[in-house]
């Protein structure tokens, strides 16, 4: 099974419970695990509002979200100034920081099984977040995964 979906957002605060909310119904209508569920929508509400925080006025971004099997990937891409080179990950994938740089990081760190900040191609960053989720028994998801072994 594989899903992929793309938003293009406005930079606005109206956009984050908007993307926080699509998610969501996307992972529930396949079927994993609710608590799972809130792990990643806090995890994305909260890359989605550095965007708003950090990037320029009147830039849009992307959420990229894709399922491939029991895991799910999520980028924030936008097309600000950039994270500073000591935010960059590092080559064993962990995100870099330090206690400037807010709580924020390590909570999306704690919520997801992997974080990585990139550059863009171009212009801006991307926050890559990936987590295993588990399905709910009966689901389409727990059907599907089972099929697919």
């Amino acid at each position: 099974m594989e899903l992929t979906l793309t938003l293009c957002l406005p930079r606005d605060a109206a956009s984050v419970p908007l993307a926080r909310t699509v998610a969501s119904d996307v992972l529930a209508t396949v079927g994993f695990v609710r608590d799972e569920i809130h792990d990643v929508e806090l995890a994305l509400s909260e890359a989605c509002g550095n965007v708003i925080r950090h990037s320029d006025a009147g830039d849009a971004y992307e959420v990229h979200l894709k399922v491939r099997g029991d895991v799910v990937s999520i980028d924030v891409e936008d097309k600000g100034p950039g994270f500073p080179d000591r935010m960059l990950s590092g080559p064993d994938g962990e995100a870099a920081g330090d206690a400037e740089t807010g709580r924020g990081i390590t909570l999306m760190r704690a919520l997801v099984d992997e974080l990585r900040f990139e550059r863009a191609h171009g212009d801006g960053s991307i926050v890559r977040m990936v987590r295993t989720l588990h399905p709910e028994a009966g689901s389409p998801a727990e059907q599907l995964l089972i099929a697919g072994r």
